[in-house]
């Protein structure tokens, strides 16, 4: 077939259009996000998509990639690491954010819900997905940023919901939603049809559906949990770590006026403190040139420091970069 007709087929599923199906049982497929991860350079946060047929071997076809996630917890930045042989359709998904009653009123979150909504398809037929019964297989991976926030957390478990109802496995929890909708290879012989939709069964991620129909659908869980604390040094000043380097806590803390930032450097170089507020906007870089071993900044209240109680620092130099220390300010 054309594909031109194939792109039609794929655009029809993904807009919730029944392929005519051959009167065989519509196949179950599971989903799910799994393996949570964080880096404490970039501060991203990654969860990976893997899918899961309930009876025999399936191979994906085209899936829509909508969900819901705690926008107080995460930012949506990208849909990477897709399976070879498929693509983005479309294009690239983007989060829409809801008023801050909205994770609320749908999901029982402490904020705003936000919504992301995209699709994948199969773009060479030679490298196919396969959906086994007995194992889960990756699709691809979302991935997020976490604001600065949130940097001594031991306990990070951000909600991330499939916009599909457990219950029906179709349509959507906003009304007119279709939900995710997951598209196979249409393999009976008998029928020109290329994909046929299947019952998506979705598993959420930190959270969980209560069985009534009212507002809120669910709550919270503290489930699928991962630590985001990033320890930088202990708090004796002659400790370094592998390489050499250390940051540590400034002194005094809180400060009013004034306050001090040691590290320490494994030889004399160029280096900055660079300076964030609480949503990760830089607002000041100190630099120097400083020598080996234990170095000393003194750092006075700027006013830009007045927009907030928290400021967040970090060391850097050419090859190198701290995780992230958290000073309080006393207001005045």
């Amino acid at each position: 077939m054309e594909s031109r007709s194939i792109w039609l087929v794929a655009l029809f599923a993904l807009l919730g259009l029944n392929t005519p199906l051959s009167g065989q049982a519509v196949p179950q497929v599971n989903v799910r996000f799994a393996n949570p991860s964080f880096d404490h350079q970039s501060r991203e946060y990654a969860l990976e998509v893997e899918l899961n047929s309930a009876s025999e071997k399936e191979v994906l076809f085209s899936m829509n990639v909508r969900f819901f996630y705690d926008a107080n917890l995460l930012e949506f930045k990208k849909l990477d690491q897709i399976k070879p042989g498929y693509a983005l359709l479309g294009e690239t998904p983007k989060a829409m954010k809801g008023s801050d009653q909205s994770g609320g009123q749908l999901f029982g979150w402490d904020g705003a819900a936000s919504y992301v909504n995209g699709a994948i398809h199969q773009e060479d037929e030679t490298l196919p997905l396969e959906i086994y019964p007995d194992k889960w297989v990756k699709a691809f991976r979302i991935t997020f940023k976490v604001p600065l926030i949130f940097p001594d957390e031991q306990k990070f478990c951000p909600g991330v919901i499939w916009d599909i109802r457990s219950d029906l496995g179709t349509g959507g929890f906003l009304n007119g939603s279709d939900g995710l909708v997951i598209t196979v290879i249409e393999n009976d012989p008998m029928t020109r049809n290329i994909s046929e939709q299947t019952k998506a069964m979705p598993s959420y991620f930190n959270w969980a559906r209560t069985s009534d129909e009212s507002m809120p659908y669910g709550h919270a869980l503290s489930q699928d949990c991962i630590s985001i604390n990033e320890v930088t040094a202990t708090e004796d000043p002659e400790y370094a770590d592998k390489k050499g380097y250390a940051l540590f806590q400034n002194t005094p803390n809180p400060f009013a006026e004034a306050t001090n930032i040691e590290f320490i450097l494994p030889f004399a170089q160029d280096a900055s403190l660079k300076f964030y507020d609480v949503t990760g906007k830089s607002y000041e870089e100190v630099k120097g040139f400083y020598k080996e071993g234990k170095n000393a900044v003194s750092i006075e209240r700027k006013p830009w420091m007045q927009e907030s109680k928290i400021v967040f620092y970090r060391l850097e130099t050419e090859d190198y970069s701290s995780g992230i220390r958290k000073m309080t300010l006393i207001n005045r």
